[in-house]
């Protein structure tokens, strides 16, 4: 009896160890296909992160160059002007200005006119103010156009004078049309 006890043991024990490998057997694969898996996407990872790096890295390096170009650009506006000579001067920047936000939408200038102290405006009489007046003929679309005189009205407080808008229909190309209109600037004269 003792015999059949350890023939049974031996028996289910071999059993037991079948069953075992059996159950690593059918998991060892389906393991083997998660890891393959996982360091497929380890490396898709990485190679995804090397290229984010490398773009950022050059976003980053064209950032710094803007940064270095925007480090020149002064201050637009002198607060106190001390002389008549100085406000006179601030029509550059107020000029500069409005350049500036005509290329920003997209237009192009064809010729552009100035007149100091124009005869059509009544603060150019006034002994307290300097007055400019300038007169762009530009080239683009309407949408360039409306955006640009909109924000002429809105955004900048010392540009008062917007007036004699003409616009045209370019004969070559519809989708362009030839404007002008005429700016007045104005600033205020220091006192003696």
């Amino acid at each position: 009896m003792n015999k059949n006890k350890n023939q049974i043991i031996l028996l289910a024990g071999i059993v037991a160890v079948v069953i075992v490998f059996g159950i690593f057997y059918a998991f060892i694969p389906k393991m083997f296909e998660d890891y393959s898996r996982a360091a497929e996407n380890a490396e898709r990872s990485t190679k995804d992160l090397e290229r984010v790096e490398a773009e950022f890295n050059k976003s980053e390096s064209a950032l710094l160059k803007e940064e270095d170009l925007l480090k020149n650009i002064k201050a637009i506006y002198q607060a106190n002007p001390t002389s008549s000579t100085d406000n006179l001067s601030m029509f550059g920047s107020q000029f500069d200005d409005v350049i500036q936000r005509i290329q920003q939408n997209g237009l192009m200038i064809r010729a552009i006119e100035y007149q100091m102290t124009p005869d059509f405006d009544p603060l150019s009489k006034a002994n307290d103010y300097n007055t400019c007046a300038l007169k762009f003929f530009l080239v683009g679309s309407y949408s360039q156009l409306k955006t640009l005189l909109n924000e002429l009205n809105t955004n900048f407080p010392y540009l008062l004078g917007l007036s004699k808008v003409n616009i045209l229909v370019y004969e070559d190309n519809t989708d362009y049309i030839l404007a002008d209109f005429a700016v007045t600037l104005y600033s205020k004269k220091a006192k003696k």
